[in-house]
């Protein structure tokens, strides 16, 4: 086939490639108006589409210019050479349209705050969360502590401690090839879960599936914060820690901390530690409380006397006395 005829038959498959690319499309901002988020294989593809029309345009243009110029009658070899690209091209584009039939998922549910932010604490975590910081280090080297539950009641502290966490794995050097963090919150998706781990771990494909094959044979953490009910972590292709096969004779780390207010949540994850967190005594009560209250109470005994009593009240809760010291923070007399 000459030149001519292998660059028509690559614009009219690019041309139908296209008018796919433009179906897709829509049916994307029907979705997305719908209050879901097309998926990083539809993304792909369509970016693979757009270098596609664009690598056909330039032979197209190199061809045409070489013709102006009267190479195109002469020079035999480029004549060979184009028709040569346009053959590969066109065999790209059947592939292209080909993977587009097996994209059997355009949209997804938007993700409600699944991953957690976890930047670096700058806030005092107190002894007492420290003390449990360093328990949660031990239990990640023992190899007979697969699932750890950390419990107490609401503004405690376990979300923080969480942070603590993943702040401290890359100093305590565990030999994790990944850590991954997600929120399950009181409404839970597993199929927001499955989104964030897959997305923590570049993975196109979601499934449950495709985040075990991926996960069964590295040394991985999950830290999942806020369960409200038990969790069945292997619909999510999560390898169980008490699986033996999970961990291939021991030689891979399957770990799994989880954060929820019921003990009784931690009794039906199986969670071979359970660390329960307490109030802050009134030492780290205040030092929390000061830390946060922004004011130097430095000859100020009148405001110093309140910042006790109110610390009293707090009853030793880290959310209550972080929230109460920065509601007081520009407060500077007594009646205030």
């Amino acid at each position: 086939m000459h030149a001519e005829a292998r660059l028509l038959d690559l614009v009219g498959a690019m041309e139908d490639l296209k008018a796919m690319r433009n179906s897709v499309l829509r049916e994307i901002e029907l979705l997305e108006g719908k209050g879901k988020q097309r998926t990083q294989k539809v993304q792909a593809w369509l970016d693979k589409v757009v270098a596609m029309d664009q690598c056909t345009n330039q032979l197209v243009i190199d061809f045409s210019r070489c013709c102006v110029t009267g190479c195109c009658s002469l020079n035999i070899y480029s004549r060979l050479n184009t028709s040569r690209k346009a053959t590969k091209l066109k065999k790209e584009i059947d592939e292209l349209m080909k993977e587009k039939n097996h994209l059997s998922v355009l949209a997804k549910r938007r993700p409600s705050n699944s991953v957690i932010d976890m930047p670096i604490s700058s806030t005092n975590v107190g002894i007492m969360i420290g003390s449990n910081l360093s328990i949660v280090r031990d239990c990640l080297v023992d190899k007979t502590f697969g699932i750890i539950g950390i419990y107490g009641m609401g503004g405690i502290g376990k979300t923080t401690l969480l942070k603590e966490i993943r702040r401290s794995i890359d100093d305590w050097n565990m030999g994790f090839d990944y850590v991954i963090h997600a929120r399950a919150t009181y409404e839970l998706h597993v199929e927001d879960l499955r989104d964030c781990i897959a997305e923590q771990l570049s993975l196109c494909e979601p499934s449950r599936e495709t985040i075990f094959k991926f996960l069964r044979y590295k040394n991985f953490l999950l830290l999942l914060d806020d369960l409200w009910e038990e969790l069945d972590i292997t619909v999510l292709g999560i390898p169980d820690p008490h699986d033996e096969i999970s961990y291939v004779t021991t030689l891979y780390k399957h770990k799994v901390v989880f954060t929820t207010r019921s003990r009784k949540v931690c009794d039906c994850m199986k969670a071979n530690k359970m660390i329960k967190l307490e109030c802050l005594d009134k030492d780290e009560g205040c030092q929390l409380f000061k830390k946060n209250l922004a004011m130097d109470l430095e000859g100020k005994p009148f405001i110093e006397d309140a910042a006790r009593e109110v610390v009293n009240l707090c009853g030793g809760l880290p959310l209550a006395l972080i929230m109460v010291a920065r509601a007081m923070s520009n407060k500077t007399s007594t009646t205030e």
